[in-house]
C-alpha cells in the first residue's frame, strides 16, 4: 500500500482531457460575454466572432489543443451527424425563442411585408446564389459543378440564419439603433425562411436521385404537401396546446416565473424529436410553435424570456464550427471558391430588396431596404443543410464552400453590424421618433434590463433630498441602518 502511494505525483491528479478544456473554455466564453457584451459590440465584436476564433486557435490546425475530428473517428462518431444535429438543436430553440418574442398581431398585420420577402426575395436569392456558383466554380476552380448542384448548394445558402441574424436585431443594442419595423422584419423573415428552404434543397436533390417525372411527383407530396403543410399543423397544434396548458397552470398557481425558461426549451426539444420521428419539417414546426404559442398567452406573461439559452448554444456551436473548418478543402477549391463566397454575400440578396421595396408597406425608404438587404447572414442552419445533404449524397463541395460562406458572413456581417446599424440611426430620426410611438402590443419582447449599479443606489444624502416631510426625515436613518 505505502509503495503504491509513493508512485503516485502531482502530475497524476491533472487531467487535460479534451470534454475538461471544452468546458473550461465555453465557461471562459459564456462568462466573457455575459460580463462584456455591450463592450465587445462597441468594438465590432459579437458572441459568434468570439467562439469561432477560439475554436480556430485550438483546432488541430492552429495549435492543435482540441482535435475533435480525431477524438470522433476514435470513438466511430460521424462528424457530419454531429454537427447536423448540433445545428439543428440550435436552429430550432432559436426558431421557438424568435416566434415567441414576435408581437402576436405581427402576421396579421405585416403579411404583406413577409410575402415580398418569402415569396419574391427568397427565390430570387436562391437562384442568384445557385447562379454565382455555377459560373464562378466552373471558371476559377478545379471542382466542376452542374446545374443542378449548383441550385442544390444555392437553396442551402438562400434563407436568412436566425442564430447569426439574433446578434444583429435583438438586444440593447438593436432596441436602440434599428426601428421596431425592421427587427420584426428580419426576425419573422428568419423565423420563416429556414424552415420554407427545405423544399427548395429536396427539388434538386429528387431531380439528381430520381426520375424527372417522378421527382416532381415525390416533391409536392413529400416536401411541399406533407413536410412543409403537415409541419406547420404540427407546430399549431402543439403550441396552441402548450399555451392553453399554460394558462391552465397560471390559474391553479401551478408554475413559478423561472419555469417559462424550461417550457420553452420542453417545446423547441418536442418538436424537434417529433417532428424528425414522423418525417416532418421540424425547422418550420419550431418556428410556428413559438408564435402561436405567443398568439395565445397574455403578452406580459412572458416579458421575462432572456437570450441566456441562445446564447449558451450558439457561443457552443460556433466554436465547434471553428475547430472543424476544411482549411485545406478551401485551398483545393481555388480562386473560384473565394469569388463565389465574395459574390453570394454581395449580391444574392441585396439587389432583389431593392428592387421589391415600394411593395413592402414597411421599407418606407432606401435606408431601410438597405438593413434588410445587407442583414441576411448565412450561418448555422445552412451548416444544417450541408451535413445533411452531405449524408445523402457524394457532392462534396457543398459542405467545403459551404463552410466557406458561412465563415465569411460571420466575419462580414457580424463587424458591420454595429457601425451600419449606428449609421441608420444618425440617418433615420424620422423613422426612429415614429417607431417610438408604437403601442407595448405591437413590439417584440425587449431585452431584458441590466441590474441597477451600485453608484444609483439609494444614499441617505438622495433620500433626504426627495422626503419634505419632517417625520420622514427623522425616520431615515433607522432605515438605512436596517
Amino acid at each position: 500500500m505505502k509503495m503504491v502511494l509513493m508512485a503516485i505525483t502531482i502530475s497524476d491528479w491533472f487531467t487535460w482531457d479534451p470534454l475538461n478544456i471544452v468546458l473550461v473554455l465555453l465557461g471562459v466564453m459564456v462568462g466573457f460575454n455575459a460580463l462584456f457584451s455591450e463592450y465587445l459590440k462597441r468594438i465590432w465584436l459579437n458572441n459568434t466572432i468570439m467562439a469561432m476564433t477560439v475554436g480556430i486557435i485550438c483546432s488541430e490546425s492552429v495549435t492543435g489543443l482540441l482535435d475533435i475530428q480525431k477524438k470522433l473517428a476514435n470513438a466511430n462518431v460521424s462528424l457530419n451527424s454531429v454537427i447536423e444535429q448540433s445545428a439543428r438543436i440550435v436552429v430550432g430553440i432559436q426558431l421557438v425563442s424568435t416566434g415567441l418574442k414576435l408581437p402576436p398581431t405581427y402576421f396579421n398585420k405585416d403579411w404583406k411585408s413577409q410575402v415580398v420577402l418569402l415569396g419574391l426575395v427568397m427565390p430570387l436569392t436562391w437562384i442568384s446564389s445557385s447562379l454565382l456558383t455555377w459560373l464562378f466554380m466552373n471558371v476559377g476552380s478545379n471542382v466542376h459543378v452542374g446545374f443542378w448542384e449548383s441550385l442544390l448548394f444555392g437553396a442551402t445558402v438562400a434563407p436568412t440564419d436566425p442564430v447569426l441574424a439574433a446578434a444583429v436585431v435583438q438586444g440593447r443594442f438593436a432596441e436602440k439603433h434599428l426601428t421596431e419595423k425592421l427587427r420584426q422584419m428580419l426576425s419573422a423573415e428568419s423565423g420563416a425562411n429556414d424552415g420554407l428552404a427545405f423544399p427548395m434543397v429536396l427539388l434538386p436533390l429528387f431531380i439528381l436521385t430520381r426520375p424527372t417525372g417522378e421527382a416532381m411527383w415525390f416533391w409536392f407530396v413529400n416536401a411541399v404537401f406533407y413536410q412543409v403543410v403537415i409541419g406547420i399543423l404540427l407546430g399549431v397544434l402543439v403550441g396552441y396546446v402548450a399555451a392553453l396548458a399554460f394558462e391552465w397552470s397560471e390559474r391553479k398557481l401551478a408554475y413559478d416565473e423561472e419555469s417559462f425558461f424550461a417550457l420553452s426549451l420542453a417545446l423547441s426539444l418536442f418538436v424537434l424529436g417529433a417532428g424528425r420521428m414522423i418525417g416532418l419539417d421540424e425547422i418550420l414546426s419550431s418556428f410556428v410553435v413559438g408564435v402561436v404559442f405567443s398568439m395565445v398567452v397574455i403578452r406580459e406573461e412572458i416579458e421575462n424570456i432572456q437570450g441566456a439559452v441562445d446564447s449558451i448554444f450558439t457561443i457552443s456551436f460556433m466554436f465547434l464550427f471553428g475547430l472543424i473548418i476544411p482549411w485545406g478543402e478551401w485551398v483545393k477549391l481555388g480562386w473560384g471558391g473565394v469569388l463565389t463566397t465574395i459574390s453570394i454575400l454581395l449580391f444574392r440578396r441585396l439587389p432583389f430588396v431593392f428592387l421589391f421595396r415600394r411593395l413592402s408597406p414597411n421599407l418606407r425608404n432606401k435606408k431601410e431596404a438597405f438593413i434588410v438587404g445587407w442583414f441576411g447572414p448565412v450561418g448555422v442552419a445552412a451548416l444544417f443543410y450541408f451535413t445533411f445533404l452531405q449524408q445523402l449524397t457524394d457532392i462534396h463541395f457543398i459542405f467545403n464552400l459551404g463552410t466557406q460562406v458561412v465563415f465569411g458572413s460571420t466575419l462580414l456581417h457580424g463587424i458591420t453590424a454595429v457601425p451600419f446599424s449606428k449609421i441608420f440611426k444618425k440617418y433615420s430620426k424620422k423613422e426612429v421618433a415614429e417607431d417610438k410611438k408604437l403601442p407595448p402590443s405591437e413590439r417584440m419582447i425587449p431585452a431584458p434590463e441590466a441590474p441597477i449599479r451600485r453608484s444609483s443606489m439609494l444614499t441617505a444624502e438622495s433620500l433626504r433630498s426627495s422626503l419634505t416631510n419632517q417625520h420622514e426625515l427623522e425616520a431615515v436613518p433607522k432605515q438605512l441602518s436596517a
